[in-house]
């Protein structure tokens, strides 16, 4: 069996969701034009994104592969099955299922702009971490009245975060794309989410080749010694009927999760925000979306 060397950068298991009777109704943006495949083999894919150097400069295309699997594969129908199971009762999502969704939304977005981004070009920390290097010498990105041990742990916990990227990069040497991130980004996450979801009556909600809206907040927080802008919510359709928005507590206070069915104008003003933050593909629902 061949190796696969052509990698989603929305995994499979989220495009199946999409998939109607006659397939799935594929939207290019640049070409303006419409398509009907009907697998999902061929859209929201990319040559060797996922591979990496390996041993003696022979390419290895499946262990991130491999890893990526593992950590979202394996995972979406578990967590997507808490969301589904509890509508009703929708405090008795678990935790543990709205972190998961965060972090898959926040890989999701940073993978596919870095697909845009030469290999000359490096990965820019500015975009995940703003004043991240400066924060590493203390010259900028500093929160007031932390202590001098806070400074000194951040400075160590970082340094050991653009060590592991460094080495990420060198597997990428002579390779197409500087598309690889850390797959933990744990740094980024919220002790605590809380979430809306949309749950129509029928399939509304499209999906972007993107995979879900990412907003940031103006409010830096502390971590470790360093200000750190925190995402204050994202937004992922994770069915055409089921749009959920999971919001960080942190910063925009803690409250109960609900479900919503969402107006006409609410799913209008979602699927234009979807649509416009979509690089180059959407999942529309039927070709009347357009």
């Amino acid at each position: 069996m061949s190796i696969p060397k052509r990698h989603h950068y929305v995994p499979r298991v989220h495009i199946r969701k999409f998939k109607k009777e006659s397939g799935y109704y594929l939207f290019l943006k640049g070409k303006e034009e419409l398509k009907n495949p009907q697998s999902s083999s061929d859209f929201f894919v990319k040559t060797e994104l996922n591979t990496v150097g390996g041993v003696d400069g022979i390419k290895d295309h499946t262990s991130l592969e491999n890893e990526l699997t593992e950590k979202w594969d394996n995972n979406f129908n578990k967590h997507f099955k808490n969301i589904l199971e509890n509508l009703y009762n929708p405090n008795y999502i678990l935790p543990e299922t709205l972190l998961f969704f965060f972090e898959y939304s926040i890989i999701a977005n940073l993978r596919r702009s870095k697909m845009d981004i030469s290999l000359n070009e490096t990965l820019i920390f500015k975009e995940v971490i703003p004043n991240f290097i400066e924060g590493l010498s203390f010259n900028g990105g500093l929160v007031d009245e932390t202590s001098k041990d806070d400074l000194e742990s951040g400075k160590i916990l970082f340094r050991k975060f653009y060590d592991d990227i460094l080495k990420l990069e060198d597997r990428q040497s002579g390779l197409k794309f500087s598309s690889l991130i850390p797959t933990e980004v744990k740094s980024l996450l919220p002790q605590k989410c809380h979430c809306i979801i949309y749950y129509a009556d029928n399939d509304l909600f499209i999906l972007p080749d993107c995979t879900s809206r990412v907003e940031r907040s103006d409010k830096l927080f502390n971590l470790h010694g360093l200000g750190i802008n925190g995402i204050a919510r994202i937004g992922i359709p994770l069915t055409p009927k089921v749009y959920i928005e999971i919001l960080n507590s942190d910063i925009l206070g803690r409250h109960d999760n609900i479900v919503v069915k969402p107006t006409f104008r609410e799913i209008g003003n979602i699927n234009y925000n979807l649509f416009k933050i979509a690089k180059t593909q959407v999942l529309l629902n039927s070709p009347e979306q357009l």
